[in-house]
């Protein structure tokens, strides 16, 4: 009973740590400007992956500027979620490849040509790599807007299929990231706002580990 009760008190305080919408705003920040970059033709687009390895530490930095100081920090150790989150993670994570393996299937036993592929398969893929992370965050640690989130990319995904048949894959691809990036990072600053008001700075002594 006190090993499932610390895992629940650490599920919960992960759970106040991401009701800030920083973790929106960056990822959401990402995909627009990978979208931007890959509709303008960018040199850079091949080190745009790499931004994954730098939001990390872009949201702590954060969070210990913004989030500490309002609602403190606690360390409860690297086995937050190994068990059970992890494994409500695992299944989500094999839902949705069980998903792309189908639409893969699909699309070999429908003889579907390149064309039609990469302007109407295409950002259906994408758009179910884009719901991996939210669809298992969300049931980690029982975030409920992020199952919304992994369904807006999906339905996004669909949508730009339609949006314009004259597009190559690449200015379908360019608009769903630009698209996608733009509502989370809307969302993002408006979560952000409601917290910064929710949450008053606390006093210093409130929060001496959060330097």
């Amino acid at each position: 009973m006190p090993d499932l009760d610390l895992k629940t008190i650490r599920r919960r305080a992960m759970r106040s740590l991401l009701e800030d919408g920083i973790l929106e705003i960056l990822f959401g920040a990402y995909l627009l400007a990978w979208g931007v970059a890959l509709d303008a033709g960018s040199r850079a687009l091949p080190y745009f992956p790499f931004g994954l390895v730098v939001i990390p530490g872009l949201l702590r930095a954060a969070q210990k500027r913004f989030v500490y100081p309002r609602v403190g920090y606690a360390d409860f150790g690297e086995g937050d979620g190994r068990r059970g989150g992890g494994r409500s993670a695992r299944i989500a994570a094999m839902l949705i490849g069980v998903s792309i393996a189908a639409l893969a299937v699909w699309i070999w036993r429908a003889g579907i040509g390149f064309e039609a592929w990469s302007t109407r398969m295409l950002p259906v893929l994408v758009g179910l790599l884009l719901a991996f992370g939210p669809v298992v965050f969300a049931f980690k640690y029982g975030v409920a807007r992020w199952h919304a989130l992994g369904a807006l990319f999906v339905a996004i995904a669909f949508a730009m299929r339609y949006m314009n048949p004259r597009w190559s894959y690449l200015d379908v691809i360019a608009a769903q990231l630009m698209v996608s990036g733009g509502m989370l990072l809307v969302a993002g600053l408006a979560l952000f706002v409601l917290f910064l008001r929710r949450y008053p700075v606390q006093t210093a002594e409130a929060h001496d580990d959060a330097r």
